[in-house]
């Protein structure tokens, strides 16, 4: 078997992830949680979902080191059971606290808990 990468301007249908389309199996995994010596927190984790026709994986790297910055790492795989390719779409994400704060986020003490 060969593996080809290409880059492609398609993007993940999600509409197909709806109640249109009934998941049969879903799950979610977590690969490490820390919270960085009271300073913060950071984890890893897989989520994932199976319909009749397709499935989506979700994984994501969080960090919040508390009073200076937050950052998400997504990368997102589909495959539509139809076809022979996955599409991955990678985002990133981070802002500052002060960042935050500015665009109106309210850091409160409960958030920074969970």
């Amino acid at each position: 078997m060969t593996i080809k990468v290409e880059v492609t301007d398609e993007e993940i249908p999600f509409h197909r992830l709806g109640p249109d389309n009934p998941i049969v199996h879903t799950g979610q995994i977590y690969l490490f949680e820390c919270d960085l010596e009271d300073s913060g927190y950071t984890m890893g984790q897989c989520r994932f979902r199976v319909m009749n026709d397709c499935w989506y994986v979700l994984l994501r790297s969080y960090v919040r080191v508390d009073g200076v910055v937050v950052r998400i790492l997504d990368t997102r795989l589909f495959h539509d059971f139809s076809t022979s390719c996955i599409l991955r779409e990678f985002t990133h994400r981070e802002a500052s606290f002060d960042e935050l704060r500015q665009a109106g986020f309210s850091l409160s003490s409960e958030w920074m808990l969970s």
